[in-house]
């Protein structure tokens, strides 16, 4: 008897084992990212949207944040606020061989009220042959506390630092810089549409009582164009200049730009037609490869009760 039910077992086993294992596919994470947890009221934050295990050559994404205790200050080009929403969209103009990996889009806002601002991303993310990229996305959340009170009178012997000439903040209005911006890095590019006649630059020092002056941002003509940015420690005598090189299209360049954009977004959107089609018909296959299996498996089933039915039997008589 010992013997049979050993057999039915290991028919079971089989059964169990034979069943195909379906591995879960792989799947990027966004991240948002900020350079402070703790803000105070009325200070700037930055943040920044990251994927990490796979490189994207285009999404758009839907940033929500907090309105009530958030100010949306500034984005990259292509981005869109509604309520609070911010919507932004990105490909790469070469088809995939600049597809993004690490940083993707860095995000400005102004802390207005105390409390627990939380940051929700939602968005389609596609790789460099136009597939949909499975994504896990992260919630975000920053505290924002008073605002600091003035103890200058009470501490006259606390030095302060009359030295630094440093930007914690360097953006341009819907114009992106290269390289990312860093403190320490003090030389940048850009390039610009030729109906642009200004830009729109936000400069904030690490040290509040450090003066910043901007020149070249405006009356911009075709070709190179420089904007400086000096930044003048509280001792008033101490300085340090960031340096961006504007290229600003002619006509004609800006004719090409627009007409490859254009052909860019089309073959993208048709790439994405053709790969969300073959999921849905590769879905909706694998569906029905489900039921040839199921019904293998009941009859093997069926089959070992039979023979642990017949075998019980047999044993009786």
């Amino acid at each position: 008897m010992k013997k049979k039910k050993s057999l039915f077992m290991l028919i079971l086993l089989i059964v169990v084992f034979s069943f195909p294992v379906c591995y879960g596919e792989s799947r990027a994470t966004l991240t948002l990212v900020s350079q402070k947890q703790t803000i105070k009221k009325g200070e700037d934050i930055e943040i920044v949207i990251n994927i990490k295990n796979e490189k994207t050559a285009a999404f758009t994404c839907y940033l929500y944040f907090d309105k009530d205790k958030l100010d949306y200050i500034l984005g990259p080009e292509n981005t869109n606020v509604i309520g609070n929403q911010i919507i932004h969209v990105w490909y790469d103009q070469l088809g995939g061989i600049g597809a993004k990996e690490g940083e993707l889009a860095k995000f400005i806002f102004k802390a207005k009220e105390e409390g627990t601002a939380n940051f929700n991303l939602q968005g389609e993310f596609y790789n460099e042959v136009a597939q949909l990229i499975p994504i896990t996305f992260e919630e975000k959340q920053i505290q924002i506390e008073k605002e600091q009170e003035s103890i200058i009178q009470e501490q006259p012997t606390i030095q302060k630092e009359t030295t630094n000439t440093n930007l914690e903040t360097l953006a341009l209005e819907n114009i992106l810089l290269n390289p990312p911006f860093e403190t320490n890095q003090t030389n940048y590019q850009a390039e610009i549409s030729n109906e642009l006649e200004s830009i729109h630059l936000l400069a904030i020092p690490e040290n509040e009582q450090a003066t910043v002056q901007i020149s070249g941002n405006e009356n911009l003509i075709e070709g190179n164009n420089q904007i400086t940015i000096e930044v003048t420690a509280p001792n008033g005598i101490t300085k340090r200049k960031y340096l961006v090189e504007v290229y600003k299209r002619n006509i004609e360049e800006e004719k090409n730009y627009q007409e490859e954009r254009k052909l860019q977004k089309q073959k993208l959107e048709q790439a994405y037609e053709i790969s969300q089609v073959s999921t849905k018909t590769k879905q909706e296959s694998q569906k029905k490869n489900y039921f040839p299996i199921l019904l293998i498996i009941g009859i093997i089933f069926l089959l070992g009760i039979f023979f642990y039915k017949k075998l019980h039997i047999s044993q009786k008589q």
